[in-house]
C-alpha cells in the first residue's frame, strides 16, 4: 500500500499546475465560469503530464513543482502550439492544402 508521502508527491504539484491556470485565467480578459472550468482542466491536464515526464526523467521534487506551474501557467498556448503543429504535419501527410 502507498503511503500519503506518495500521494503528497503527487497531489502537491497538481495543486501547482492548477493555481498556475488560475493565475492565467486572471490574467486574462475574458472572465466567465466557463473559461475558468476549462482553463483549470487544461492546467490540471497539462501538469499531470509534465509531472509524469519529470518522475520518468528523475527529477528532483522542487523542479517538479517549478515545472507543473509553468506547465498549468502556459497550458493554453502550449497546446495551441502543439495543436498548430500538429495540423500542419497531418495537412502536410495528407498532401491537403
Amino acid at each position: 500500500m502507498e503511503s500519503m508521502r506518495d500521494y503528497i508527491h503527487e497531489i502537491i504539484p497538481l495543486i501547482l499546475a492548477v493555481a498556475g491556470g488560475l493565475a492565467d485565467f486572471l490574467m486574462n480578459d475574458e472572465h466567465n465560469w466557463k473559461q475558468l472550468l476549462i482553463g483549470l482542466f487544461l492546467a490540471g491536464f497539462c501538469g499531470y503530464l509534465v509531472m509524469l515526464l519529470c518522475y520518468e526523467r528523475g527529477v528532483s521534487q522542487g523542479m517538479v513543482g517549478f515545472c507543473c506551474g509553468v506547465s498549468g501557467l502556459a497550458s493554453r498556448g502550449i497546446l495551441r502550439i502543439f495543436q498548430k503543429g500538429i495540423l500542419e504535419k497531418i495537412k502536410a501527410w495528407l498532401k491537403v492544402e
